[in-house]
Parts: C-alpha cells; structure tokens; sequence
C-alpha cells in the first residue's frame, strides 16, 4: 500500500476458489457487539442528587486480550512440490524462501497464545502472505493488483530466491488450484481463531524473519501498515516490549516491512482486531532449530507483557465509568 505518511516510531539501543474466499468479508469481519452500559447511566428524578457517584475506573485484565500467533513461513514440507511445478528445485533451493525454523518457538508460545496458526508447507510452494490473485493465471483478486508482486517472481507461487535469480516454474492450473487451496487453509484458520474471541481485544502477531540485507542495523522491524492493521498505541506497546528484551537492538516500524496480505486481510482496528507483523533479523535470530530456541524465554517475555499492558493501554477498557446510584 503505497502511503506517503508512515509511523516512523523507533526504539534505539537501551476448490479452484475456496469457499473461503468467496465469503471472507463476512466471515472474518463480523461487527462486535457495542458493550452495553446503559446500567451504569445515573437517572435523575427531578431532584438533584446531594451525594453524586464517585467515578471509578474499569480494572482491565488479560483476559480481556486474545493473542493469536501466526507462522507462515517456516513449513518444510514440499510433497507437493511436483504437483505445483516446482518438483525439479532442489532442497536447498526450496529452503531458501523460508523464514528457518521459527516454527520451533510453538511450543513455549502456547502458553501465551489464545490461537496458533502454523503453515507446515514450505513457502517455496505457496506464499500464504500473498493475494490470492496474485500469480501468472489470474485468480481470484481481492486486492485491486494493489499487493501484487507475481512480475518481480513473488507471487502466491513464487520464483525468486535472490535479487537476481528467478527460478523456473510451471504455473500450470493444477498447480494454481492447489496453491489457492493452501492458502485457504491458513486464512480459514485465522478467521476461526479470530471469530472465537470477537468478545475480545484481539491481536494477532505474525513472525516472520528478515535476512541481514534488509534488516541492515535493525534488529527488529514492526509493520502495521503505516496503521492500517492496528491501533496506533498497539504498535508503541508491541515494540516497547521488544525494545525491553532487546535492549541493545534497533527496532523500528513499517521500514523495511509493512506487512502485506495477511495484515491486509485480518487487521481491523477499528473492530478492535489489530493485526502486527513482526520480523527479527536472522542474523540476531539466527538460521538453525538451536539459534532460534534460544530467542524463547524473550519471545515469551514480549507476549507476557502485551497480554498483561494491552488491556491496561486499549482506550476501549481502560477508561473511567460512573456508576448509577445502588451500585
């Protein structure tokens, strides 16, 4: 989405067409009820009161958050790589469009998460994070074109492995179907995770990792889509936490990454649904199962305290109420 503001916050050192997508809007982003509190109003009866209520805060809890965790691009399964024209690339050819091995962190994340959604097919075979429409055979766009990346070989089935290398593929609409499937898949769940807590503040934290290249000085980039997909207090909130676990790393918002489909898709703040995209760079993450797993006592101290202060921070909970006389 091209913007010319941005939240330019930063922390220094210190079927063919799934059911699902011919009625995601419905399906995903059901209104919340407003909360009811006519109760609470003070009713005069002509006389005027000589002890009027004392306002009192709403004492917001955790359980007033929904935390749902998304990791999109960390799968490695590649059965069906033949399938979706992509059968002749090597191993380490497929691997090399993945986020490696966050997907070893769900485990120690459970206990925070209200929701996990985990995409086990390696990205080299479909980008969940893409537009459906967004691939050689023209499928179904929700988008206006306005995220493609399919001409620079980053598509839904994507191609490029570096700056300057694309690799062959047969985008043939076999290999389309299945793709459309799989992404269905990820954003169904997502929708589900998100439709069991529409009583609820929710936030959903997409990790993802960055390489070096992008990450240049940063450690860890937050993207909101320049605040499109969540509150602007969200974003501070999430990356104080990281800043706080991370002292000694830059992190910075919406530069070099946004988000794109997915938070384009499950963001909406203003249902109280506030979607980041987190990215750590891999040479602070690292690349191997044993890098990684020793980033989970801080990625779990960074979840702690977003349940514990998002409640404490959202404008919606954390306001003052009078309470009506007998109350």
């Amino acid at each position: 989405m091209s913007r010319q503001h941005s939240n330019q916050l930063s922390y220094g050192p210190a079927t063919s067409t799934p059911r699902f997508l011919l009625h995601e809007a419905s399906r995903i982003h059901a209104c919340r009820p407003r909360r009811n509190i006519s109760h609470l109003h003070t009713k005069l009866s002509g006389a005027c009161m000589t002890n009027p209520p004392t306002a009192t805060k709403t004492q917001p809890s955790q359980d007033q958050m929904a935390m749902i965790i998304g990791i999109p691009h960390s799968g490695r399964n590649i059965d069906d790589a033949a399938l979706m024209g992509c059968g002749h690339w090597t191993r380490a050819e497929h691997a090399q469009f993945a986020d490696p091995y966050l997907d070893v962190l769900t485990e120690s994340l459970k206990p925070m998460a209200d929701g996990l959604v985990v995409q086990h097919t390696s990205r080299s075979l479909v980008d969940t994070n893409r537009c459906p429409g967004d691939q050689a055979n023209d499928g179904p766009c929700h988008c206006d074109g306005e995220l493609h990346k399919n001409a620079i070989g980053l598509g839904l089935m994507p191609k490029r492995v570096s700056t300057t290398r694309l690799l062959e593929r047969h985008e043939h609409e076999m290999a389309s179907r299945r793709a459309l499937f799989l992404h269905s898949q990820y954003h169904e769940k997502m929708a589900y995770e998100v439709q069991k807590h529409t009583n609820k503040q929710i936030l959903i934290l997409e990790l993802h990792s960055m390489p070096g290249r992008s990450g240049r000085e940063l450690g860890w980039c937050v993207g909101n889509r320049f605040g499109a997909s969540s509150a602007p207090w969200m974003l501070e909130l999430v990356m104080g936490a990281i800043a706080k676990q991370y002292p000694r790393e830059h992190v910075a918002a919406n530069s070099p990454f946004a988000g794109l489909y997915s938070a384009w898709l499950h963001g909406k703040p203003e249902q109280d649904v506030h979607f980041l995209q987190l990215e750590a760079n891999r040479q602070l993450i690292g690349t191997t199962p044993e890098d990684v797993q020793r980033h989970q006592e801080k990625i779990a101290n960074i979840l702690a305290h977003i349940k514990k202060e998002g409640p404490r921070r959202s404008p919606k909970f954390n306001r003052e109420e009078t309470p009506s006389k007998g109350h």
